[in-house]
C-alpha cells in the first residue's frame, strides 16, 4: 500500500492557503524540512505527523490508511462565518466580542498543548 506523505502534506497545505514557510513556522521546523517532506526526500516522524494532522486538519489515516493521495480540492479553508455557525448554532446571536473571546481561548489551548 503506497503512502503519499509528500502529496498529502502539499495538497492539505495548499487547500488551507498556507505557504511552506507558514507551515514550517507553525510546526517549529525549517522550511527545508517541509520542502523535503513534500518532495518525498524525507518523512516526518510520528510526533510531527500528529502536529501536521492538527494544523492541516487531517487524520493520521490520511497518511497511512488510504490507497490514494487526497485530491487537492478535497478541502477548503474554513471561514469565520463557518466557525461561528458551528460554535453558536447559526442563530445569529453572536457579537464580535464573543467571537474574539472564543479565538483567544482557542489560542490559549493551542499554546498550552504545544508546551506539553
Amino acid at each position: 500500500m503506497p503512502v503519499f506523505f509528500g502529496e498529502t502534506i502539499r495538497n492539505a497545505r495548499k487547500a488551507l492557503g498556507l505557504t511552506q514557510r507558514q507551515l514550517s513556522q507553525q510546526l517549529g521546523v525549517s522550511n527545508t524540512s517541509v520542502s523535503n517532506w513534500e518532495k518525498g526526500l524525507s518523512r516526518p516522524d510520528a510526533d510531527m505527523i500528529q502536529k501536521l494532522c492538527g494544523i492541516l486538519r487531517l487524520q493520521a489515516n490520511d497518511f497511512y490508511g488510504t490507497n490514494e493521495a487526497p485530491a487537492e480540492t478535497s478541502r477548503r479553508p474554513v471561514s469565520d462565518e463557518d466557525i461561528k455557525f458551528a460554535l453558536f448554532g447559526g442563530d445569529g446571536v453572536i457579537t464580535d466580542a464573543m467571537y474574539d473571546e472564543v479565538k483567544r481561548f482557542a489560542a490559549f489551548l493551542k499554546q498550552r498543548e504545544a508546551g506539553k
